[in-house]
């Protein structure tokens, strides 16, 4: 959850009436106004209610606006959500860094789709120069220095087999994130960053969400990891009825094992829900969501939607 804003931002987000402003910035160019919507999509896997480790996400913009005097195609822009406060200013809150996909015009209006790092700047594969067996931690640094991407968490103290060929960068750090138990995706400033899900403080009560929250019935419980290590091979750890299914040609079952004593007490009832809006929420975090039963559930957040 991001966290660098200020107490009246908190305050006036949890507040009725809010006025939310968006505001793109391209080098020294900044574009405040002419948006019509803006539809931002992340999903930590493929958007199931079962935990995914291994994934690689990008997020995806769908963006209609007044069309600007600069072309946007091609060019990479820091999309920022910014709220109205009390005093009148504008308190912004980063949202990532995008790059626009050729739009399409119509009477004055262009609408578009953009992608974030992962889509272009993971794209090409990836041809290691390292000595194998290493360390995992030789092959993020090698990866950074080869794409110019920063990352965070990244995870060592794991002997890398073999290496990568055939494979793009994406592919890669999902293998890697396979590794650590975890997912990988860009942060809102454009690093790459090696994620689990983590408790934050948040609560999104009935009179904040709107009236279509689902709970299963059934809790979702990490009773086992099964992993298909190759066509004919698959290894698995655990036998509980629900689980992670996964594949990852690097995983052996010492790792396997070590996955399932760090991962094997987690579960939660999946949730879907949609409510007054908060752009300081990022995939990773588990929240708390009231149900309809008077009860409140923890929720990881696997997938997230913005409109604006």
């Amino acid at each position: 959850m991001y966290t660098n804003v200020s107490d009246d931002l908190k305050n006036r987000i949890s507040g009725d009436g809010r006025t939310f402003r968006a505001r793109m910035t391209l080098d020294d160019t900044v574009i405040e106004s002419g948006f019509v919507s803006v539809d931002m999509k992340c999903i930590a896997g493929t958007g199931t209610s079962t935990l995914e480790i291994g994934c690689a996400s990008s997020t995806q913009l769908d963006i209609t606006m007044i069309q600007p005097d600069i072309n946007l195609t091609g060019r990479e822009f820091l999309l920022e959500f910014g709220l109205l406060l009390d005093d009148d200013s504008i308190e912004y809150v980063k949202m990532g860094y995008f790059m626009a996909q050729k739009p399409t015009v119509d009477d004055g209006r262009i609408t578009f789709t953009a992608y974030d790092r992962m889509a272009y700047r993971m794209s090409g594969y990836y041809i290691s120069k390292l000595t194998y067996p290493c360390d995992i931690s030789e092959v993020c640094a090698e990866i950074e220095s080869l794409t110019g991407i920063r990352m965070k968490n990244a995870p060592s103290g794991i002997s890398i087999s073999k290496n990568f060929d055939g494979y793009t960068y994406r592919q890669a750090v999902g293998f890697i994130a396979g590794l650590a138990g975890k997912f990988a995706t860009f942060d809102r400033d454009g690093v790459l960053d090696f994620r689990w899900y983590a408790q934050v403080d948040y609560l999104i009560d009935l009179n904040r969400s709107f009236d279509d929250i689902v709970v299963q019935e059934n809790v979702f419980q990490v009773g086992y990891i099964s992993c298909a290590v190759d066509e004919n091979s698959t290894l698995r750890v655990g036998d509980g009825t629900t689980g992670i299914a996964t594949s990852n040609f690097l995983v052996t079952q010492e790792i396997l094992d070590s996955l399932y004593t760090v991962l094997k007490g987690m579960s939660y009832h999946p949730t879907t829900c949609s409510f007054a809006g908060d752009m300081r929420l990022d995939l990773g975090d588990m929240i708390q969501v009231s149900g309809k039963d008077g009860k409140v559930y923890d929720v990881p957040i696997m997938s997230l939607n913005f409109s604006y």
